[in-house]
């Protein structure tokens, strides 16, 4: 693969030397088609310009989705949206849009089928999110390495082909792309916060699909590693293959995570919390009754006045409230003291 030569089919610009990215079934045919052929400029690779899927855009954003006014530069805005020189080559198979739509649906791509050409675009953002599980520097890098290592090697030494021919000539999704096409398809849902599904919601897809698959299977691979309280097996299914935890580590960094952190309670809700003990407190029919309200009342106040987490409110020590509750009131203040 670091001899191949061919056009790019974005923009005609002829690759050498394994420039590009290149599909890995480029010299292989798959099922009963001819091979491949197809290779990119690396930026030729690209989502298409009205892609649906959400990319974070700013280093910040309030809760209710705005931007803080800090906005990243214009390269990093192509961060995500194409792929890179020696994509390809990083760790997992690279396969084009239309190979992948093979292994998915075993057939080719109907081209006047408005639904065959949508699941080509998820199929596009799914290889995208995969490229992009590594950062820019590292894919340029290690693709360097590689060629001038190679190169020099050459030159000195005689050296048969040491890489495995690429390609995989049968039609078979055993990357569960086709589960990372239902992922993205579900990522598009209006989210409880937001415009669409945060990471950790979407995951649910590959979580239902691990259960269904394990139970038609009825794999029994052995334990892998078992302890009191865990245990691994291994498992053959295509979302635990090495692609699919790319994607999902890849589809994390271009949504980014938002987080809606609990809001703080203020003083006029505390007062409508302590008006409302107070009035089933009066309607309290026994001493007991008055007791647990009482309780919880106290809870709430000396949590909100002190700070305190919930497990520390139980610490309040009444030997001590007892102690300096004289001399704390006659100040218009009550210490809570802590036991330990």
């Amino acid at each position: 693969f670091l001899t191949w030569r061919s056009p790019c089919l974005g923009c005609g610009t002829k690759n050498i030397n394994g420039h590009g990215i290149f599909c890995a079934n480029f010299f292989t045919s798959k099922g009963d088609f001819p091979r491949c052929g197809a290779a990119y400029c690396g930026e030729c690779y690209t989502d298409y310009e009205d892609s649906p899927f959400p990319v974070q855009r700013t280093v910040d954003e309030e809760e209710d989705g705005e931007e803080m006014g800090f906005e990243v530069d214009d390269e990093a805005k192509k961060r995500f949206m194409h792929g890179r020189t020696g994509d390809h080559v990083m760790g997992v198979g690279f396969e084009c849009d239309v190979c992948n739509f093979r292994n998915i649906n075993k057939r080719d791509v109907v081209w006047n089928s408005e639904k065959d050409l949508n699941t080509l675009r998820y199929i596009r953002r799914a290889s995208l999110d995969v490229m992009w599980s590594r950062e820019s520097d590292t894919v340029r890098d290690n693709f360097r390495r590689m060629q001038k290592d190679w190169k020099s090697a050459q030159e000195e030494l005689t050296i048969g082909n040491v890489f495995p021919k690429m390609g995989r000539p049968e039609m078979e999704d055993k990357n569960g792309i086709g589960v990372a096409v239902v992922m993205l398809h579900t990522s598009k849902r209006k989210g409880r916060y937001g415009d669409h599904l945060q990471v950790e919601t979407i995951r649910k897809t590959a979580t239902w699909y691990m259960n269904a698959y394990t139970a038609i299977t009825e794999e029994d691979d052995g334990t892998l590693f078992a302890s009191d309280d865990k245990t691994m097996f291994a498992s053959s299914s295509p979302t635990r293959t090495k692609w699919f935890q790319r994607f999902q580590l890849g589809m994390k960094r271009r949504m980014g995570v938002t987080r809606k952190q609990d809001e703080a309670i203020n003083s006029e809700q505390i007062l409508a919390l302590l008006e409302t003990g107070e009035h089933y407190w009066k309607l309290a029919a026994d001493a007991q009754e008055k007791r647990g309200i009482a309780n919880i009342m106290a809870f709430v106040v000396i949590g909100y006045g002190a700070s305190l987490r919930g497990e520390e409110v139980p610490l309040a020590s009444i030997k001590g409230l007892n102690e300096f509750w004289k001399e704390s009131m006659s100040r218009g203040l009550l210490m809570v003291t802590l036991r330990g």
